[in-house]
């Protein structure tokens, strides 16, 4: 016995109950088999013969059982006209029969339009050669469960269809009277699935071209997708890795430590990550945030986990040189500085405050011409901008500084430029070494020179009268 829809199966036992009583059912049987409706047969007749009529008005001890068969019709004509879902009946001859009231909302057509009509309007052209196909197997019996048919309206637009059928035979229960079908609009539901489909692919573009390993897992850890680079830093099929758990993937302590971070975002619901190493040799940093059901409970945790060894092995070179550098300086220098384009401290460290009375702090945001006299700065200064205009190195530039207290200090400065992505000069870095003790000694040095070379002077002058006394003696 085949499934078929309760209307149909009404309808079936309505059918039953007319032709058992009926004097004559060539009518009916004509009617479902006939390509065009009598012009003098209503839109009841479908379901109501004449032969029952004049059946049921001569046969007066039928009277009780005609009126729970018009009942039965009136409930079936209800039910069919009323439907929120469009049906459709067609004949052997695949002419449309019956066409209730959502149908006609769905295709823009009514009903006294389409009936007789062959039911290749109702299909775009695109798909109607695949539409017709699926219809003219029902004529074989073949029964819909769930079928697509697209339907196109009068304006033009299409509309997808899911469809399911049943056939209504003769009562030889081989010869084919009718099919009926009753569809459900999923176009919205199939325009969700596609942009869903979109979404997903570009995601899944978007996960394989990162060099993370992600991974999609359940709260208890059970792996649901992954993308290439788990596959192939693994060396398993992303199939294989789907249902393992990822703690099983990792030696124990990584492990441990993952778990932590995952059961975290599960229990604070935000967002974490951590820094872990294997081995002290391999350090990863993983990344975990939390994907929510429509209750708001976390469903799902997305793991990035990213390889960050050479990273921490160059971060941790570049430590160990600017300690190197910083070492080096501070030996070679009383004070490490830094500037700006504009000439204004951005950094100052070392002894500076023994040197000039400042702290580090009250240096920022001042420029070094603002610590010299002004005669002096204003040669430094242009000095500085001729070096500046050239991007080039300052080297053992004499400066005399005034400390906090007023006092002269003379510093020799060394400096490197900075310049940023494009080659534009963004600063200078260097250092300064308080030299005055050595300028001091030096000008003390030149005092002497210069009053030995007085001295001298005098001397041989003195010399060079007596010898001409001698000589006019």
């Amino acid at each position: 016995m085949r499934d078929e829809p309760g209307i149909v199966k009404e309808m079936r036992k309505t059918e039953k109950l007319w032709k058992f009583k009926a004097s004559s059912r060539s009518s009916y049987e004509d009617l479902e088999t006939s390509e065009e409706l009598p012009e003098d047969m209503s839109d009841e007749d479908i379901f109501e013969d004449k032969g029952e009529k004049k059946a049921r008005e001569d046969n007066i001890d039928h009277k009780k059982s005609d009126d729970e068969s018009l009942e039965t019709y009136n409930y079936l004509k209800k039910l069919f006209n009323y439907a929120n879902v469009p049906i459709i009946v067609w004949n052997p001859t695949f002419r449309i029969i019956r066409f209730n009231p959502a149908f006609e909302r769905l295709t823009g057509r009514s009903a006294n339009e389409v009936v007789g009509t062959p039911l290749d309007i109702l299909f775009p052209k695109d798909s109607r050669e695949k539409s017709l196909d699926l219809i003219h197997r029902t004529a074989m019996g073949e029964k819909w469960e769930t079928v697509e048919i697209p339907i196109i309206h009068t304006d033009g637009t299409v509309r997808t269809i899911l469809w399911n059928s049943a056939t209504l035979y003769a009562t030889d229960g081989t010869t084919v009277v009718a099919t009926i079908a009753q569809g459900i609009d999923i176009t919205e539901r199939k325009l969700m699935e596609e942009k869903l489909l979109v979404s997903n692919n570009m995601s899944l573009a978007v996960l394989n071209a990162t060099h993370d390993s992600v991974f999609l897992i359940d709260t208890k850890g059970i792996i649901h997708t992954v993308n290439e680079t788990v596959s192939r830093i693994l060396g398993k099929s992303i199939d294989e890795l789907i249902g393992m758990c990822i703690y099983d993937l990792f030696p124990p302590d990584i492990s441990k430590s993952r778990m932590a971070i995952i059961e975290e975002v599960i229990h604070t619901r935000k967002a974490t990550h951590a820094e872990d190493n294997f081995d002290k040799e391999k350090f990863f940093d993983t990344s975990c945030y939390p994907i929510f059901d429509t209750q708001g409970n976390v469903e799902q945790v997305a793991v990035f986990v990213e390889n960050i060894t050479e990273r921490k092995k160059a971060y941790n070179a570049l430590q160990e040189s600017e300690k190197r550098f910083h070492d080096i300086a501070l030996c070679s220098a009383d004070w490490i500085w830094e500037v700006d384009k504009d000439g204004k401290y951005t950094f100052a460290s070392g002894k500076v405050k023994q040197i000039l009375g400042y702290d580090s702090e009250e240096l920022i945001g001042k420029t070094p011409f603002d610590l010299m006299p002004e005669d002096e700065a204003r040669h430094v200064g242009e000095v500085f901008k001729r070096i500046a205009s050239e991007k080039k190195m300052i080297v053992d530039l004499e400066n005399w500084n005034l400390t906090k207290q007023g006092e002269k200090v003379c510093l020799l400065t060394n400096g490197v430029p900075i310049l940023g992505e494009s080659g534009e000069l963004v600063g200078y870095r260097g250092v300064d070494k308080d030299i005055t003790e050595r300028r001091k000694a030096e000008d003390k040095l030149k005092e002497k020179i210069d009053e030995l070379e007085r001295y001298k002077k005098v001397t041989v002058g003195r010399e060079l009268r007596l010898i001409e006394l001698k000589k006019e003696l």
